[in-house]
């Protein structure tokens, strides 16, 4: 019965009705007796969508990035300083007075919290500006203070770094204000999928990263055929995956790892 119903309720969604009438269309036209030019090039691009939004091609694209970073719920020893990197924001305020941390964002603050509250000994460095095209409003930074907060860190214990608009500024400002401290280790708090490229860039700027990834979407993989239907949660995750070895390549080139 719940495989009848994920089936009905798939077939139902736009994105799945859209994909089957490509195919129904380009299955039409590969077959049809007239001949019809380009109906090869038809036939790959759709079957290229259909296999790049399965959740299992996310999931062979983000392991060789996440592999390498197990989520461990204990403060891993020898840091100084938690550094957690701001993810996305949402600016939902109609006063345009509040930035509201994203899904990744939140994910990153709680692991830092619950670090520091086993820790009780590291301070926490918080690192994210007003990214575009939200100019409006207070930076990340400042929203994820607040949330920490929340969260029971007390502010006394939470440095702000409000000016980095991607990873690369993450890593120069926050290693500025480190080396202010006198701080050379860092305890870093992102995504697995992020943080092959975030520790690269940290230790570029020359701080000691003992990383501490959050947000694992292949550790904890069980294999289901659901992995094998295409949908737009699939194309996400590996527009994600894509993203980072696309700005590991660029920060290599452009000498920032």
């Amino acid at each position: 019965m719940d495989i009848v119903y994920f089936i009905a309720s798939y077939l139902v969604e736009p994105y799945s009705l859209l994909l089957l009438f490509l195919w129904a269309s380009t299955l039409w036209m590969v077959f049809r007796s007239e001949p019809v030019r380009g109906k090869g090039l038809v036939f790959a691009a759709v079957l290229v969508l259909t296999v790049a939004s399965m959740p299992v091609s996310a999931l062979l694209v983000s392991w060789p990035l996440e592999s390498r970073y197990p989520y461990q719920p204990t403060p891993p020893e020898g840091g100084q300083v938690i550094v957690v990197l701001g993810g996305g924001q949402r600016l939902l305020d109609p006063d345009r007075q509040k930035v509201f941390a994203a899904e990744d964002t939140v994910e990153r603050c709680l692991h830092a919290a619950d670090l520091y509250h086993q820790a009780k000994r590291f301070p926490i460095l918080v690192t994210g500006g007003k990214l575009p095209p939200l100019e409006e409003g207070p930076p990340l930074a400042q929203t994820m203070a607040e949330f920490l907060h929340l969260l029971g860190v007390p502010p006394q214990h939470i440095l702000l770094e409000t000016h980095s608009t991607n990873t690369y500024e993450n890593a120069v400002f926050a290693a500025e204000l480190m080396h202010q401290h006198g701080w050379q280790r860092a305890v870093l708090v992102t995504d697995a999928l992020h943080m092959e490229r975030a520790r690269r860039a940290f230790e570029k700027q020359g701080v000691e990263v003992i990383p501490s990834a959050s947000r694992p979407t292949t550790e904890s993989f069980q294999w289901s055929w659901e992995y094998l239907a295409p949908s737009v949660g699939g194309l996400v995750m590996l527009k994600r995956a894509a993203h980072e070895w696309i700005g590991l390549l660029w920060y290599k080139l452009n000498g920032r790892i």
